[in-house]
């Protein structure tokens, strides 16, 4: 594909002017969650913590809406810009990591190379995932961002235990509620998406293409389970 036919085909699947007012809105919200956070956690961490916080705004307006696609209430025009709102926090989140971890913190390459794995990769596919077109392909879409479901439980974790609460009673009920929704909406919930486009496999390439990637997103999951298991319940 060319670049020009690139081109053409991302303006179908997305809305360039809904794109670039998110990709600015998400700036404006990271430099109003900057002041109100300033002071409260530790300077090192701090732009982790605004990050974390535009992320958990963008989870809620993507389940919102794709739960409402969903039951069929959303219009193909406004599908599209969720995907268009989506994709600009993808490209904004990037940018405020790459900052953190590169001019922030300082981290040895061992967290450089994390940070590419778990933050860049993720992305990347993730974004091929909001972009291959097709209406029922848009429903798997769907289901599959009714994940981020999991992420205010998680990033209220965070939040505990950068502030010195892990040991409390709160962080115990946040952590085992966040796991389980993390279990049903990114363990079970991919593993059925992964099994149904199996069993729609029609042997063509993009549709290998499209199951080889939902794969990597699944596993990704299956990966950040355990990890979060080990960093929460201790073990």
């Amino acid at each position: 594909m060319s670049i020009s036919n690139l081109t053409i085909y991302i303006k179908k699947q997305i809305s360039i002017k809904f794109f670039a007012v998110s990709f600015i809105g998400f700036f404006v919200l990271f430099f109003l969650t900057d002041s109100l956070l300033y002071g409260i956690i530790d300077n090192k961490i701090h732009l982790d913590g605004v990050s974390r916080i535009t992320a958990v705004f963008h989870s809620i307006i993507c389940v919102v809406v794709a739960s409402q696609y969903l039951r069929g209430k959303v219009t193909e025009d406004s599908w599209r810009r969720l995907i268009s709102f989506s994709l600009a926090y993808l490209l904004y989140d990037n940018i405020c990591y790459s900052y953190y971890y590169f001019f922030g913190n300082g981290l040895p390459p061992v967290e450089i190379g994390a940070l590419i794995l778990d933050n860049y990769l993720h992305h990347l596919l993730f974004a091929i995932f909001l972009l291959i077109p097709t209406k029922i392909y848009s429903k798997q879409v769907a289901q599959g961002l009714l994940s981020e479901l999991s992420n205010p439980f998680v990033y209220a974790c965070w939040f505990m235990y950068v502030l010195g609460n892990r040991d409390t009673l709160y962080f115990k009920i946040i952590a085992i509620v966040g796991l389980a929704v993390y279990f049903i909406f990114r363990i079970v919930n991919f593993s059925y998406i992964l099994n149904n486009a199996i069993k729609n496999n029609d042997s063509k390439a993009k549709t290998k293409a499209k199951i080889f990637l939902i794969l990597i997103l699944t596993v990704i999951n299956y990966y950040w389970f355990f990890k979060l298991c080990r960093i929460f319940l201790g073990f």
